[in-house]
């Protein structure tokens, strides 16, 4: 290789490096909703008793999609956000599938994780993930909490990890 050859080689490896790379930010799809009421049937041992403590939801309640992942690792986190929610009581969620993708895959999240105001890791993945299915529950469940309408947005954050 000549001198002139290897200055243009030496500038054509310059440019490659400090050329922007156009990637299109990761997506999450998430898709489901949990309503559910307390009534004198949730309670443990009849009249004057307390409430079972805790409901669960179907195990397939949440379906979530993750895509534009090609070659790339990612986290999702998960956090609750607004609503009027007693702070007596706790929200849970678990991941209950890998889902489907090819050569995509998920880790971690098979065990419940409190959802709070502050993003929490939740479980981790590869390239593209569709139909992971996710179960919530609540505990804390009292006869003690005030009646009312308590309610609250799970936000699903997913976050590039390479």
């Amino acid at each position: 290789m000549t001198r002139a050859e290897r200055k243009i080689a030496a500038a054509l490896v310059v440019a490659a490096v400090l050329l922007p790379l156009s990637v299109p930010a990761i997506d999450i799809t998430v898709t489901g909703n949990w309503v559910f009421s307390v009534g004198a049937g949730d309670l443990a041992g009849g009249p004057g008793s307390d409430l079972i403590p805790e409901k669960e939801s179907a195990s397939n309640l949440i379906a979530q999609s993750v895509s534009n992942a090609l070659l790339l690792t990612w986290r999702v986190d998960v956090s609750r956000s607004g609503g009027t929610w007693n702070p007596n009581l706790h929200l849970w969620v678990r991941r209950t599938n890998n889902g489907t993708g090819g050569l995509g895959g998920v880790s971690g999240g098979l065990s419940y994780v409190e959802i709070t105001a502050v993003a929490t890791a939740y479980f981790t993945g590869w390239w593209n993930r569709s139909g992971i299915t996710h179960q919530e529950r609540v505990s804390g469940l009292s006869v003690n909490i005030p009646p009312g309408t308590y309610s609250t947005t799970v936000v699903w954050t997913v976050v590039q990890t390479n």
